[in-house]
């Protein structure tokens, strides 16, 4: 062989060499493009949608490694692929109203509210009632409640919320109560999918509180039935709409700011989802606060005539999730 011809075969080696290298992170890239058109058909995107901080996270260490390797095109596709992952992160908090402490406005009342997915099988039935006591809320609303947890919350708070509507269930982990200081002047349960919801109206302030809880979407079934969930909600208060009430909406959905049916969902709800200054922080999993191993499933969702005062993630109460209380001035 000539030396232009051993020239010209390591050329060729060279090149699909750095094909090759160059291959990986532009499939990287892709597959980010990807994830937003296809998580709203396909539940492993809308998984992959709902880890978008996580994803962040594991781009960020791709981009330490083509630095430290001196991969500049690699580097940056990378970039490219971090900016392209974080721009639904953007566009989530556009979508949230953050919560300002002020001084409550002359002539309004305050109404407090918690959410917490209590966890079927959790024991420790004191610390979520010594948790619940301390936020000192006018309406709880408690999900994956059991006949027990029904009658324990009951007992336990009995005169200081004796308005109440429950829903237990001792064959699944989808069983949710509402209790309450205030009076209800209407109070039922609602069906989304194939589970149950909760719909009240206060009798003495003009305020509308509905609890829910949609399935997980870990499988393609389950995915359309957390979906048909979240949109028959937002049908339902639409088409139930009284101008002259306020409209809180709570619960745990199973659904992070971060993926496309959440801003499709929250864009047909015509509500704001309360946040603290710690945008970020997880509610679900309560035993690791760190955000890389959470998610923030449980939301709290108002209607503008609400002004918040106050909102806080609770501590680890045995469960798998934080509770999320709001102080509103109405």
């Amino acid at each position: 062989m000539t030396p232009s011809e051993e020239k010209s075969t390591d050329d060729r080696r060279g090149s699909r060499r750095s094909f090759r290298q160059l291959a990986i992170p532009i499939l990287l890239l892709l597959a980010v493009v990807a994830i937003e058109p296809l998580a709203r058909r396909y539940y492993l995107f809308d998984l992959v949608a709902n880890l978008r901080l996580q994803l962040l996270l594991g781009l960020s260490v791709v981009l330490a490694v083509c630095v430290l390797r001196r991969r500049w095109i690699d580097f940056g596709v990378t970039v490219a692929a971090i900016l392209v992952a974080a721009i639904p992160i953007l566009m989530g908090l556009t979508f949230n109203k953050k919560v300002d402490p002020i001084s409550q406005t002359s002539g309004s009342s305050k109404l407090t509210v918690t959410t917490l997915n209590v966890l079927s099988h959790n024991r420790n039935v004191s610390g979520v009632i010594e948790h619940l006591r301390q936020t000192d809320s006018d309406v709880i609303a408690l999900l994956e409640i059991t006949t027990s947890w029904d009658e324990s919350i009951r007992n336990e708070f009995r005169d200081s919320h004796p308005h109440h509507i429950s829903f237990p269930s001792d064959g699944g982990n989808f069983g949710i109560g509402l209790y309450s200081k205030l009076a209800f002047e209407k109070a039922e349960g609602v069906d989304f999918s194939v589970v149950p919801s909760i719909d009240v109206t206060l009798r003495d302030i003009p305020v509308r509180i509905l609890a829910t809880h949609p399935i997980p979407p870990m499988s393609a079934k389950n995915f359309g039935l957390r979906n048909e969930h979240l949109f028959a909600l937002a049908e339902h208060l639409i088409s139930k709409s009284d101008d002259s009430k306020a409209t809180i909406v709570m619960g745990d959905f199973n659904l992070t700011p971060w993926a496309p049916i959440y801003r499709d969902f929250l864009g047909k709800l015509q509500l704001r989802r309360l946040t603290s200054d710690s945008r970020f922080q997880p509610t679900w999993y309560a035993g690791n606060p760190i955000w890389p191993r959470g998610l923030a499933l449980d939301h709290i969702f108002v209607s503008d005539s609400l002004q918040p005062l106050d909102m806080q993630v609770g501590p680890d109460v045995g469960s798998d999730h934080r509770s999320v209380t709001a102080t509103l001035a109405y």
